[in-house]
């Protein structure tokens, strides 16, 4: 990085004793201020036009979540989500010209939903609103006429064209119905295909932030990485280099790359494509940074991109993401291969070279080097390894044994079953037909097997005989859900279920049994990948805090109406990270005096109403009760409410 000198630039020493520290501060920071690294004036001119496209459907553009994410069941996320800082009521606009095709009022998905067609035949939908309060109050009529009529409040009807909007005319409010918290979800679409609504000139969001690299992955490893250098564009884009921290030659392996992009803290995770080159050059240096152009000629070994998305592609994310290293929010693992292909070709030594780029110009690049061949199960269809041959480290995951257990070919498409029994467990785990694409192998092993297990994360305990099993799955790519089921012999009270996520290096609760005694536990539960699975005790506790206010139209209507009679709302976050909050044990006190609640939607939210004329002047105390499915209660929590003045 170059380092541009200023005016501002001073280098006298500061003396500082006997006087006050102020304006000894004060000068410092004016010598860091003028002593930052300067970007060179022709990049500094391109960037002067940064902006953000002005036609949103609200008004301050913070993407919480973006086109093409990964999310839970393989699924893409086909549209962006639009975040609203916590609130509900605020005006949602149309962004042209264009009229309600489809209304949508359910308490799952979408939620309050309108989907509006222009012109130009593409269709634009708007997701989890609070009503359809604007310009047409009779469709806000039409969607409460509905939601009570139908017998189950789900209702999704085609409408004539009896409702337009012009561009920037308001067509309800946001709002938190559907699922999740409080947020807008936007999409463009059009004759079975999805873009990113980004894409329009009048929405686009530029951004000069190239996507940070995280990780390496291998299937059973991961590598750390470091920026070591950061280049501009003549446009004023960013390109940063990144190698490994810590100089090694690695093995010829699977490898996938962790990364995030945030756009300039105006979108959550911007990645557009990925890319994957294999370099003429036989070792790392600086000069092999310098010498690669701002675009390669050559073919890549493996190209990715999200620019858009088919409808009949939407529940095929698992094919370019790895959906057990992907953390939603915070690190992407995207698959450097083509998942489908199972005899993929061995990778030469030599150096390799993966891109990462984003949705505005900027990338990233990362530059590794790949030693002598190993046995990496890339060609191999061999269901084991042969007494005489070690297996490698890459073929066999560090915490199981060199099993001599045969693994099963599962074919595309085809569903497979595989049971478990033994030390008080009998499951079964089935992969449905027709959703496992590409390939894969797949084995039961027992206890035995287990180099070690795992230590129990923070909040959980493991009996002095852990009872364990591992469902050992290679390249599964599912375009759904795997199912567990079958019951467990409790020892304990509190013992239930458990994955290990060699991602997060913690345990992961399985799920809530749908019959659970003192003595057994019963499952019907979907699964998204295989594991160590280990009967533990949940030994931690739900904690109880306040939440952030959550500000919905009703409640100020409410305020507004009983001037005399105001209700005061109190919120509250339940949080438990071992298992689950049990919802029936709840309980809510005012001076002693039970009180109504409510939990809000699929959130652990809890909802307190308290009017105002039942506060004590000197102050009332609310008390809340609560354990987990484990019985381990919370510790006690007590708020103190002072009247208003």
């Amino acid at each position: 990085m170059k380092w541009y000198p200023t005016s501002t630039c001073r280098t006298d020493s500061v003396r500082s004793s006997g006087r006050n520290l102020i304006p000894v501060l004060l000068l410092l920071l004016t010598f860091l201020l003028g002593c930052k690294p300067e970007l060179p004036p022709e990049v500094r001119k391109a960037r002067q036009e940064h902006s953000v496209g002005s036609n949103h459907p609200i008004e301050f553009p913070h993407i919480s979540g973006s086109f093409g994410e990964y999310r839970s069941g393989g699924r893409f996320h086909h549209g962006l989500d639009y975040k609203t800082f916590n609130r509900n009521g605020i005006p949602i606009k149309a962004v042209q010209d264009m009229t309600v095709a489809r209304l949508y009022t359910s308490e799952i998905g979408y939620g309050n939903g309108l989907v509006l067609a222009s012109a130009d035949g593409r269709h634009f939908t708007y997701g989890h609103m609070h009503d359809f309060v604007g310009r047409h109050p009779g469709l806000e009529y039409l969607r409460l006429a509905l939601f009570l009529m139908h017998p189950t409040n789900r209702a999704s009807v085609n409408l004539p064209a009896y409702f337009p909007f012009k561009k920037g005319d308001i067509i309800g409010r946001s709002g938190e119905s559907g699922s999740g918290a409080p947020h807008l979800h936007f999409e463009v679409g059009s004759g079975g295909y999805f873009r990113s609504p980004l894409e329009d000139p009048e929405r686009a969001i530029l951004d000069f932030t190239a996507p940070t690299l995280l990780r390496l992955h291998t299937r059973t490893r991961s590598f750390p990485l470091k920026r070591v250098d950061r280049k501009y564009t003549q446009a004023g884009h960013t390109i940063d280099y990144y190698t490994l921290d810590g100089t090694r030659a690695l093995p010829s392996a699977d490898y996938r790359i962790g990364t995030y992009d945030t756009m300039a803290a105006l979108n959550r995770n911007g990645v557009h494509g990925i890319r994957f080159y294999a370099l003429d050059a036989k070792s790392l240096s600086p000069e092999l940074y310098k010498s690669i152009p701002e675009e390669l000629e050559q073919s890549p070994l493996y190209k990715m991109e999200l620019d858009g998305i088919a409808t009949s592609e939407l529940r095929t994310a698992d094919r370019y993401y790895d959906p057990e290293k992907t953390a939603i929010g915070d690190e992407y693992v995207y698959y450097l291969y083509d998942s489908l292909k199972r005899n993929r070709k061995e990778l030469d030594t030599g150096v390799y070279l993966v891109e990462v780029l984003d949705s505005s110009g900027n990338r990233s690049r990362l530059l590794f080097q790949i030693g002598e061949a190993t046995q990496a199960d890339l060609t191999s269809e061999k269901p084991e390894h042969p007494p005489e041959e070690q297996a490698s480290t890459e073929e066999e995951d560090p915490l199981l044994k060199e099993a001599n257990v045969s693994f099963r070919t599962l074919n595309p498409y085809a569903g497979a079953s595989f049971s478990y029994s033994g030390e008080g467990m009998n499951l079964t785990i089935q992969i449905p037909g027709g959703n496992q694409r590409g390939q894969a192998r797949a084995r039961i092993l027992d206890k035995k097997w287990i180099r070690a297990i795992p230590p129990a994360s923070e909040g959980l305990e493991s009996p002095r005989e852990i009872r364990a099993f591992v469902f050992d799955a290679r390249d599964l790519v599912l375009s759904g859900y795997m199912y567990i089921s079958g019951q467990i012999e409790k020892r304990h009270p509190d013992e239930e279920l458990y994955l290990w996520n060699p991602s997060s290096g913690k345990w992961n609760w399985v799920g809530k049994p749908y019959q659970e005694t003192d003595t057994r536990a019963f499952y019907r539960l979907r699964l998204k990948r295989g594991g160590v699975f280990a009967i533990l005790r949940d030994t931690g506790a739900p904690v109880i805090y306040p939440s952030f206010a959550w500000q919905r139209p009703e409640d100020d209507l409410v305020h507004q109406s009983n001037e005399e009679n105001p209700i005061r709302m109190l919120q509250y976050d339940i949080y438990d990270k071992e298992s689950w909050v049990d919802r029936k044990s709840t309980a809510v006190f005012l001076d002693g005096v039970p009180l109504r609640f409510e939990w809000a939607g699929d959130r652990s939210l809890l909802r307190i109403r308290v009017p105002e004329k039942w506060l004590n002047q000197e102050g009332s105390y609310l008390s809340i009760q609560i354990d987990d499915l484990a019985g381990n209660p919370a510790r006690p929590f007590f708020d103190v409410l002072l009247p208003s003045e």
